[in-house]
């Protein structure tokens, strides 16, 4: 179970770490923030897991289910796309498109997924797209119900949220 009803008002317990306003400790521990780092630290997951480790590094496991349920590529188009790498909403002319879809029952979405054609063939697209599109199949679904695109360039550049986006820079995954 991802979420355990709260110890308090403030509190709460999420994969065994207990989160009370801006600090958080394992179950097992005092707390204490060079111990909470270092233990952070050193359960961090393989990418592109390895970010959460600022929140718990619990949180999302690649052994959790995904509500991906399928990816369909979509072909070749336009699309203005954020990149990290120049600061800027760039149109990006023949970027690869998939669609992804999410969920299954009362509440499915598809998701856009737009990757840079700097990935030159389709195969590399794909396999980009396969690895991220399961992991984001793994954020809470509150986190992913607004999401409409997601874009995939190269460079390691931090990842990014919002504006019915997320941004992912695949030099930083595989860090």
């Amino acid at each position: 179970m991802l979420f355990e009803a709260p110890t308090t008002s403030d509190t709460v317990v999420i994969r065994g770490a207990v989160v009370d306003g801006n600090h958080w400790a394992t179950k097992d521990s005092k707390g204490g923030g060079a111990d909470q780092n270092a233990a952070a630290a050193a359960a961090a997951q393989d990418p592109p897991y390895h970010g959460t480790v600022w929140f718990t590094p619990m949180l999302i496991l690649p052994t959790d289910a995904t509500a991906l349920v399928s990816l369909t590529p979509m072909g070749r188009g336009d699309r203005t796309m954020f990149d990290r790498r120049s600061e800027s909403f760039d149109l990006v002319e023949q970027a690869w498109l998939f669609a992804a879809a999410f969920g299954a029952g009362e509440h499915p979405q598809t998701v856009e997924v737009q990757i840079n054609p700097e990935f030159a063939t389709a195969a590399e697209a794909a396999a980009e797209v396969g690895k991220y599109c399961p992991a984001i199949g793994r954020l809470p679904g509150f986190m992913l119900r607004d999401v409409k695109t997601v874009w995939i360039h190269r460079g390691d550049h931090g990842f990014g949220g919002g504006n019915e986006n997320l941004l992912i820079h695949t030099a930083r995954g595989e860090a």
